[in-house]
């Protein structure tokens, strides 16, 4: 939609990819059976884009193993930032110990609030390698 007026466009498919990684995945699951009813191709995309961080701790430690090599042990640990201890003591013993070490030193890195879009970036490439790993499997 667009309003040449006012200069205003509005994506559908972008505006409702933001909303869907504001969703639990259940709900997200809901939706995107009743849009893959109507249209499949549609309800594809938007499934494999609508991947949040929030969904990490959905993966198995499996999943995180076959991506060590692909990601950095820095990348990793500041990806893990502001998930539950549990899980992220159970990927880091998943993986081999140098890795595992520097990825906890970037865990425990104070990052300035000007920085936070670092952390950002981080969960978007882990969640990327993640669901691609899944995809392929």
């Amino acid at each position: 939609m667009s309003d040449n007026k006012n200069g205003i466009y509005i994506n559908g498919k972008e505006q409702a990819l933001e909303i869907l990684k504001l969703l639990t995945p259940a709900e997200r699951d809901r939706i995107l059976n009743n849009i893959n009813m109507r249209n499949p191709t549609l309800a594809n995309e938007l499934k494999q884009s609508s991947r949040s961080f929030r969904d990490i701790e959905e993966y198995s430690t499996q999943h995180f193993q076959n991506i060590f090599g692909l990601v950095k042990p820095e990348i990793l640990g500041l990806s893990l930032k502001e998930t539950s201890v549990n899980f992220q003591k159970n990927i880091l013993r998943s993986a081999p110990r140098e890795y595992a070490e520097n990825a906890f030193n970037a865990l425990r890195m104070n990052i300035p609030a000007n920085k936070r879009d670092t952390i950002q970036r981080a969960k978007n490439l882990v969640i990327t390698q993640l669901s691609q790993y899944s995809q392929l499997n």
